[in-house]
């Protein structure tokens, strides 16, 4: 990452850490930028490797789950569930937006109403129509920073990277939102499918496109609800 990238990660990471806050100027991005430049380039050759991102991204995640777990101990130790409500909602939704789409364009009011809605319909296990750490937690292990248990090795950072690509792309799929691939949206994925791998080659047609996505519910739909979870999708892509 050099120059425009890095004004672009320091962004995301400015945005990530303050959602909803008052974007950066360009002057305060190309500061940030420096600061981040200065800490992570440890072999001082002006740009970011992967290896470099990566080290701090990891070191970040875990820091982030060590905190969340705080807040769990802390909120069972009050016998008071955290819960998130309305205008942390539409804070989550505007740091989640940022995260997946860095140096992306800003939600609108209307958007990020959308995007939290969203979200609550999908994450809102117990129908009470706010999210409690419970619910969040869960969505975020599975996102970024998968818990460290002595059956699961904690994962590598590249994993948590293509996590995050998974989720970005499910989401584009999922076009109504309710976390789950059917119908056309398993059309669009079996057309994504096989251009990612026949670049330049003739499109499908539409009983091809059927068939292909018939192929790939049989090979992912693990519990046989005919459609297809982020859970089902995201091994797939991690294993592709």
């Amino acid at each position: 990452l050099e120059g425009k990238e890095l004004l672009a990660l320091s962004d995301w990471v400015w945005s990530s850490f303050h959602p909803g806050g008052e974007a950066l100027s360009a002057a305060q991005q190309e500061e940030e930028a420096a600061k981040l430049l200065r800490r992570l380039d440890q072999n001082a050759d002006n740009c970011m490797s992967f290896d470099e991102f990566g080290e701090w991204f990891g070191r970040t995640c875990e820091g982030i789950q060590r905190y969340r777990k705080g807040l769990a101990a802390k909120s069972r130790a009050r016998q008071s569930p955290v819960n998130v409500t309305t205008k942390e909602l539409l804070a989550l939704s505007d740091w989640v937006w940022s995260s997946f789409h860095p140096g992306g364009e800003a939600l609108s009011t209307v958007q990020r109403e959308q995007e939290a809605a969203k979200l609550l319909r999908r994450l809102d296990q117990n129908a009470d129509n706010c999210m409690s750490f419970d619910e969040f937690g869960e969505w975020f292990g599975r996102t970024v920073a998968a818990e460290d248990t002595e059956e699961s090795p904690a994962p590598s950072v590249e994993m948590s990277s293509a996590m995050v690509r998974a989720k970005k792309k499910f989401d584009q799929l999922d076009a109504d939102g309710n976390g789950a691939l059917e119908g056309k949206e398993l059309l669009a994925l079996s057309d994504w499918v096989w251009s990612s791998f026949h670049p330049g080659g003739e499109a499908l047609s539409a009983a091809q496109q059927e068939e292909e996505a018939a192929k790939l519910l049989r090979r992912l739909d693990q519990n046989a609800d005919n459609c297809m979870s982020f859970d089902e999708f995201g091994e797939w892509f991690g294993r592709t």
